[in-house]
């Protein structure tokens, strides 16, 4: 069973990617203070899916750095801890990202919407090693 997590996410200023109610498999929901990674400049999207296969909920998130956006990813440690992922560098403004096993690897891969010169949709495979390849929109 996978743990779930509730965010809670704003754009509207330098904020950060917070959560609350993180919850491991059997055990009781409980409410906190808002936590989340070390995070700063204006946010722009994030997605929860279990990336690293620990069945804990893990973030992927993206930050605007015009003329480009910065995608990172935390994984939860299931104590309210967030160990941070190698980030990327896209061009474009990363607007939304969706999370699922597109290409049926058992691996959890991520589809980012990219507005600006770069526009259109972003396919990053995870390789199952903390590493993400580019892949091909369907």
């Amino acid at each position: 069973m996978v743990a779930a997590a509730l965010v809670a996410f704003s754009c509207a200023s330098d904020e950060a990617a917070r959560t609350r109610g993180s919850v491991g498999p059997g055990k009781a929901a409980r409410w906190s203070v808002p936590s989340g990674p070390p995070f700063s400049g204006k946010c722009r999207a994030v997605a929860v899916a279990d990336f690293n296969g620990d069945n804990l909920p893990d973030l992927v998130t993206s930050r605007v750095l015009p003329p480009r956006s910065k995608v990172e990813f935390w994984y939860g440690d299931g104590r309210g801890n967030w160990i941070p992922g190698v980030p990327l560098v896209l061009n474009g403004d990363v607007r939304s990202i969706s999370a699922g096993d597109l290409n049926r690897d058992g691996w959890v891969d991520v589809a980012l919407a990219v507005h600006g010169d770069a526009s259109g949709i972003k396919i990053l495979l995870n390789q199952g090693d903390g590493s993400w390849k580019s892949g091909k929109p369907p």
